[in-house]
């Protein structure tokens, strides 16, 4: 008895002591300049926010290492084309599903997801009819599309509850963690077990201002602030990855007056403007990333030479720049300061937040914005309309941009809409409602003892954090 309990206290102190060095759930904190007030992976405005909606929701469909295509969701051999023409398709749900809140997934949030999905990506071509049999929905396209799948891989392409298309509540969808708080200030998301593979089983998205230095918390992912310079002492033995991001700047110019605006642009000195701003950017052609379809179009000469000089004044009201960069908004007025007499136009410099900004962009003119443009997919028309997004340009001023868009669209050839991507790109640069400054270099930081850093999309860096390891 006495030799068992002797056994007995020293496996209980084994395993104590054992427990006491473990680890145990580990919180990855991530700093964001803002907090949606709602969590909608096809509502949200910001690309930004898709940070979050990666760790909610998977897509339909995602890309798997063997060049193929791959879903949480849906039957392998059952989701197919059904006739050579592409323009018949059938999607069949996994048996026992449920989506974060527990309820189970059925036909009918696959079929308004669907509509949904179609209504957000004006890329995809019209549904003509949507049947159900079973847990097997058909959907009957009005043209011929055989990237059709490859298009629904984006986090916009999820299947939501109900399809979720309302914007006046947070979606419920099925991913790697579900949300347990939310605040203005701070959204704390947790896993669903069977779905996270490392070792943070919750992380938190925390509001950060203009004074990064002021946070009490640890954060571990300073890099999606692209507009507040971080204090060295907060990074200090952070391991670097850099590399060119999908996402490109530009001025946005909001000037109803043709002549004026092409007068502007002509005058604008874009080297002199990204040194003073300090803008790690590498130079592109016009505003397309490399290696995308129609991205060689060069700004420079598209914009014809004006009769006027840069200092002859155009009788228009003086421009606001809206900067809602508090670090940047002694370096835009200094800016304008200095090359104000050299320009067409007086510019003022008025700070708004980001999201005055986004408001007054559809109703404030004339204005100008520094604008960071990306997209949720990497497809060529799926960025190229992030850079024209409904909430900071209409589209519609430029007609041979829609009809280039649309066109790219609505053919199956690679080659052919691809040429017509590089129309779109050629007309909205000599409509000069826009000014192309770069592609962004992202320099990433993250703490030493992080490990298995995957990236879940190559257009905004963001990482895989379900699978990331603790040392």
């Amino acid at each position: 008895m006495r030799k068992n309990l002797l056994l007995i206290l020293t496996l209980a102190s084994f395993i104590s002591a054992a427990c006491s060095n473990s680890k145990g759930p580990q919180t990855y904190r991530v700093a964001l300049q803002g907090i949606p007030s709602e969590i909608n992976p096809r509502a949200n405005k910001l690309n930004i926010y898709h940070y979050i909606n990666l760790q909610l929701f998977y897509p339909l469909f995602e890309n798997s290492r063997d060049g193929g295509l791959t879903s949480r969701f849906l039957e392998d051999n059952n989701t197919k084309a059904l006739n050579k023409e592409m323009t018949h398709f059938q999607f069949c749900l996994r048996e026992g599903l449920a989506f974060s809140d527990g309820s189970p997934i059925q036909i009918a949030d696959l079929k308004s997801s669907l509509l949904s999905i179609h209504l957000a990506k004006p890329n995809l071509a019209k549904i003509l009819e949507l049947k159900s049999t079973g847990r097997c929905a058909t959907v009957t396209l009005e043209r011929p599309d055989p990237y059709y799948f490859d298009k629904l891989t984006g986090i916009q392409s999820t299947l939501l509850k109900g399809g979720d298309r309302q914007s006046n509540h947070d979606a419920i969808g099925f991913g790697p963690y579900r949300v347990t708080k939310k605040s203005p200030e701070k959204i704390v998301v947790e896993a669903l077990n069977s779905q996270v593979l490392g070792s943070f089983k919750s992380v938190e998205f925390i509001r950060v201002g203009n004074e990064p230095g002021e946070v009490k918390e640890s954060i571990d992912d300073w890099n999606h602030l692209y507009h507040t310079p971080i204090p060295d002492k907060l990074r200090v033995g952070f391991q670097s990855i850099k590399r060119a991001v999908y996402k490109t700047y530009y001025l946005l110019v909001r000037i109803a007056d043709t002549d004026a605006r092409l007068h502007f642009v002509k005058c604008f000195d874009r080297k002199a403007f990204i040194a003073a701003l300090g803008l790690d950017l590498s130079p592109l052609p016009g505003m397309l990333p490399r290696g995308l379809p129609g991205a060689l179009v060069e700004f420079d000469g598209l914009i014809p030479d004006s009769k006027k000089s840069c200092t002859h004044k155009e009788t228009i009201n003086p421009v606001k720049y809206l900067n809602y960069n508090g670090h940047q908004e002694n370096l835009v007025r200094s800016f304008f300061e200095k090359n104000n007499s050299a320009l067409p136009l007086n510019v003022s410099v008025e700070p708004r937040t980001l999201e005055d900004t986004i408001a007054a962009a559809t109703t404030v003119t004339p204005m100008m914005t520094l604008v960071g443009a990306d997209a949720t997919e990497d497809r060529a028309e799926e960025f190229f309309n992030g850079f024209v997004p409904p909430m900071l340009f209409s589209i519609g001023e430029i007609e041979a941009v829609k009809l280039a868009l649309a066109r790219a669209g609505a053919t199956t050839d690679k080659l052919e809409a691809g040429q017509h991507i590089e129309a779109a790109h050629r007309a909205l640069l000599k409509s000069g409602f826009i000014i192309p400054l770069g592609q962004l270099m992202s320099k990433q930081l993250y703490p030493p003892r992080i490990k298995n850093i995957h990236l879940a999309d190559r257009i905004h860096g963001f990482p895989d954090i379900h699978v990331m390891e603790m040392e």
